[in-house]
């Protein structure tokens, strides 16, 4: 809910191809500029793709659905992958948006959780759509093989979450603005190709919580030895802007 589009749903028949998947997703993509040539649509409307959550083992090539969708819609489906998994939302998410950018995706990816089998509670799932952001989706609403029992976890989800909390947060993939190593061991290191001097940081866990201030000039590094692993975001102020980049300390 919240933006017209269509979504494409491939998985295992296009694993280790190319060629097919290409010609499919190609398809899809004229299909929509003539949609777009004959008024049918207008420019918000979203050609996107929902594959795999993890599609480097399947050897399923991103980079080149990236040429023709608009969005990528992993199936992040924690409670499928194991209990364990749902201990860490956030955590996952970014490993999942890691493995994305490492394939060749430019475009925003929007992560869809599993409810399926009523093992994910609602604090898991808040957790879930903090981090992922807010076209998250989930699959799938109860009926038929899916127990009505879900509905009480639903319930209690947050589903007017404030994602509005930064302004003029400059993008994930503003290629001008780069953190390294990510993941991160005993540094970290801000590069800024437009204002290099004077800038502001604080480095936040998943609960939000300052752990780390200071100042810093482009390309200095910042110590994160003393972080436990898991999921991190640095907030970064320089020249009127905000900026936040996420990174995983291991």
């Amino acid at each position: 809910t919240g933006y017209d589009g269509y979504i494409v749903d491939i998985e295992m028949e296009f694993d280790n191809e190319s060629e097919i998947l290409e010609n499919l997703i190609s398809a899809f993509a004229d299909q929509k500029q003539m949609a777009l040539r004959e008024r049918l649509i207008d420019s918000s409307f979203v050609l996107g793709v929902t594959t795999w959550g993890n599609p480097a083992i399947h050897n399923f090539r991103i980079d080149i659905l990236d040429r023709y969708v608009d969005a990528f819609f992993p199936q992040t489906y924690l409670e499928l992958w194991g209990e364990s998994f749902l201990d860490n939302p956030a955590f996952w998410v970014e490993v999942g948006n890691r493995e994305y950018r490492e394939l060749g995706a430019t475009k925003p990816i929007h992560h869809i959780i599993s409810t399926e089998r009523n093992i994910i509670n609602a604090d898991q799932l808040n957790a879930f759509i903090e981090h992922a952001g807010p076209q998250t989706s989930i699959w799938r609403i109860p009926g038929g093989s899916t127990t009505f029992a879900i509905w009480q976890d639903w319930v209690l989800v947050n589903w007017e979450h404030d994602f509005c909390g930064l302004t003029n947060v400059i993008e994930e993939n503003e290629d001008y603005i780069s953190i390294y190593p990510n993941p991160s061991n005993d540094f970290l290191i801000v590069d800024t190709e437009e204002y290099q001097i004077g800038i502001n940081y604080h480095v936040t866990n998943i609960a939000a919580e300052k752990i780390i201030t200071g100042n810093i000039n482009s390309g200095q590094p910042i110590k994160t030895y003393n972080l436990a692993s898991g999921f991190y975001h640095i907030h970064l102020t320089y020249d009127g802007a905000n900026t936040v980049k996420r990174f995983i300390k291991m």
